[in-house]
């Protein structure tokens, strides 16, 4: 580990790295490790998780992400067994009843930032039995105010836990809010890794997270709270 954040580019050039992967376009900016093509120029290759180039963020692009860094690091095999072990994992979803729907709350307090229609987190909730409460939110994720929040009676909150947005945080939040605290006081709510809520490795057990809390939660259990 370089970097909290994005490292350097001079915190990478003292690696002597060969090959550099991005999860977010913001690597390859000025205020990540710098542009591609500067990369390039230095015999430095890079390489932009596709998922940053569809239209809809997609668990069929994540295993494509997989396989094309099997490719190009000549280890075929066992991006294969990934995948396909990543599809056996996800074959223990269980059954749920209903539709129950789901928020993903990233960050920011007053205008909730949280997954959108386009992001691998809408297609998480859908994999899991459940639909997305952010319907209104066109894009892989944006803001909604606590009013749409409000009008679209999520089921069950997803607390993205990071380091720069924890979960406690935002539980705190709503526990102290003389409004919300009422009306979402007795909605299940859970913490969910960032590394589990995006694009990636984890991308299935987030699935799983979710899929083993609304099937909790569709017998009847309301009371999840030992998961937060």
């Amino acid at each position: 580990m370089l970097s909290k954040y994005y490292p350097t580019i001079e915190q990478m050039l003292i690696t002597d790295t060969d090959f550099i992967v991005g999860g977010f376009p913001s690597a390859f900016s000025p205020q990540g490790v710098g542009e591609r093509p500067w990369w390039y120029d230095r015999g430095v290759n890079t390489y932009l998780l596709p998922v940053n180039c569809a239209a809809r963020e997609s668990l069929d692009v994540v295993w494509q992400s997989i396989t094309e860094l099997g490719d190009i690091l000549q280890v075929e095999q066992a991006a294969a067994e990934e995948v396909a072990r990543q599809k056996q994992v996800l074959a223990q979803r269980k059954p749920v009843a209903g539709k129950a729907r789901v928020l993903i709350w990233s960050h920011d307090d007053n205008t909730p930032y949280v997954a959108g229609t386009l992001s691998i987190s809408d297609e998480m909730i859908r994999l899991a039995g459940g639909t997305n409460a952010a319907a209104e939110v066109e894009r892989p994720w944006g803001h909604m105010t606590w009013e749409a929040i409000l009008m679209s009676r999520p089921d069950l909150i997803v607390l993205i836990d990071a380091d720069w947005a924890p979960a406690k945080d935002k539980l705190s939040f709503i526990k102290a809010h003389p409004v919300l605290s009422r009306q979402l006081g007795s909605i299940p709510v859970i913490a969910m890794p960032f590394s589990e809520t995006i694009a990636g490795i984890r991308t299935v057990q987030g699935i799983l997270r979710i899929n083993n809390t609304l099937s909790t939660l569709s017998t009847g259990m309301t009371d999840v709270s030992k998961l937060l």
